[in-house]
This record gives C-alpha cells, structure tokens and sequence, in this order.
C-alpha cells in the first residue's frame, strides 16, 4: 500500500430499491460512484486491479439496510471529495459517514462478529432480535 492512499472506513444505507442490489455489485457501484465525486481509488494488484473496497457481511436480499459498513483506500489528497459522493450515488444509497482509519487498527472484517437487527411487522408490533 503506498503512504499517499489512507483507508476509510464508511457507513451507508441502502433503503427503498437500492436494498434490491446484491452485495457482490456494491464494490462495483462504490467504486464507480467515488470516482465519479473525484475520489482517486487505490486498485489492488495482479492480473485485473480493482478498487481496494471491504464490505461488511451482507444483508439478505431485499433488507433495508440503515448503517452498514465498508472500507475504501483513497489517495489523501482527495478526501474532501467525499462530500460530493451522494449527489453521484443511485438513488436509495447514501453515505452516512466516512473517517479515516488509524494505522493499526483492526480490519473491518476482524470488527465484525455480530449484526443488529430491527423487525417491523404486519401487525404494527416490533421485535428485536
């Protein structure tokens, strides 16, 4: 990894269609949305690069998501352009926030062991499991 890119790590939502989307074409729709708010992306190496994107365990398909989490690695001096990423996202998406990430901390796949979950039902009760 070079010493100008820094990993950020960011929640989104996903509500309305865009929980419709399976997890596998996020980094794709991530990637494609940050390089269009003008975020320069770091690509991984070997035979066909890509944006270096991390996501948190997947939803279920068709579960509004509220804050899941992902990671990206952008060039430094690019990161005031994530301001500008939901303008540029499909509707449905947004980022809720973004930080950088210190050197050392865990992974976001070694942080997530547990997910919460909110059920509305039919019926107009709650249940939370």
């Amino acid at each position: 990894m070079g010493t100008d890119f820094v990993r950020v790590r960011f929640g989104y939502s996903k509500r309305r269609g865009a929980c419709f989307i399976p997890h596998q074409e996020l980094p794709t729709l991530f990637g494609r949305g940050m390089r269009r708010a003008g975020l320069t992306l770091e690509l991984t190496q070997g035979f066909s690069p890509h944006p270096r994107i991390t996501l948190a365990p997947p939803l279920p398909v068709g579960v509004i998501g509220l804050f899941e989490l992902g990671e990206v690695w952008v060039r430094r001096d690019t990161l005031g352009c994530f301001d500008r990423l939901n303008r540029v996202l499909p509707e449905g998406f947004a980022v809720e926030a973004a930080e950088v990430v210190e050197d050392g901390c865990p992974a976001l796949s070694k942080l997530c062991n547990a997910g919460e979950y909110l059920l509305r039902l039919k019926n107009g009760g709650r249940h939370v499991s």
